[in-house]
Formats: structure tokens, C-alpha cells, sequence
């Protein structure tokens, strides 16, 4: 919780766009899914390799990383997932979509949201209810 609210307070400032404070962050919360998920006999994989995803696709871009070095780590990434679902069995390999894709389809909604609230539409509806309401 420290980390977030830090996180939080550091917006808009170099610390913030720090790579090294980015990593270790992510680091931080893949760590801790971990950890949650081996303590309380949940699923570890769908979140070891959910949260490890969304560093992947979001959060390993920003950093000064070469071409070379992204390969590696998506060969790592998709490697350690084929060898644990070797081990565990291929039947819920599907879970490893879960985290990053609920993460993903809440920000596109809550867009969403917010945009259909700014929108044309409630802006009328708005007027007309305001206007109604003068009437009476």
C-alpha cells in the first residue's frame, strides 16, 4: 500500500518516470501477487504470469532496454510459461489472460465511461432536466 500511495505522490515529477523506480515497482507488485497467491493456495501462475504480463506489454517499452535485451525477456517470459504449464498441465493455460485482461477491459470501460459522461448526450439531458425543472 506505501508503494501505491508514493506512486501516487510522485506523479507528474522525474522521480516518477524514473526506469529504476519503474522496475522495481512492477518487480514489487509481480512479487507480492506471488506471494499472496502461494499463501492463500490460490492460482500462482495465472498471477505470476498475469502481472509479469503487464510488464511486458506496458511497461518494458518505457524503459532504456535494447532490442536485443526486449527479445530476451520475451523469450524468458513465454519460456518459463511453457515450462510451468509442462509441469502443471496445458488445461488451464488460459488463465494467464486473466489478470492483465480484466486490467486492460476496466481501463477501456472506465474510458469509456468517462467519455459517454462528457459526451453530447448527457450534456442534453442534462439541459433538458435543468430546463424542466424551471419550468415547474
Amino acid at each position: 500500500m506505501f508503494l501505491i500511495l508514493l506512486q501516487g505522490s510522485l506523479f507528474f515529477t522525474r522521480a516518477h518516470l524514473n526506469p529504476k523506480w519503474t522496475i522495481f515497482v512492477e518487480v514489487t507488485v509481480v512479487v507480492h501477487a506471488l506471494l499472496v497467491a502461494l499463501m492463500n493456495s490460490h492460482n500462482w501462475p495465472m498471477f505470476l504470469f498475469g502481472f509479469l504480463g503487464v510488464f511486458m506489454v506496458t511497461q518494458m517499452y518505457g524503459l532504456p532496454l535494447s532490442q536485443k535485451m526486449r527479445w530476451l525477456l520475451w523469450s524468458l517470459f513465454i519460456g518459463l510459461i511453457i515450462a510451468v504449464y509442462n509441469f502443471k498441465g496445458w488445461e488451464t493455460s488460459y488463465e494467464v489472460v486473466f489478470v492483465a485482461g480484466t486490467e486492460w477491459a476496466s481501463a477501456i470501460l472506465l474510458a469509456g465511461l468517462i467519455l459517454f459522461l462528457q459526451s453530447d448526450f448527457i450534456k442534453k439531458l442534462l439541459f433538458l432536466k435543468k430546463n424542466k425543472l424551471k419550468d415547474m
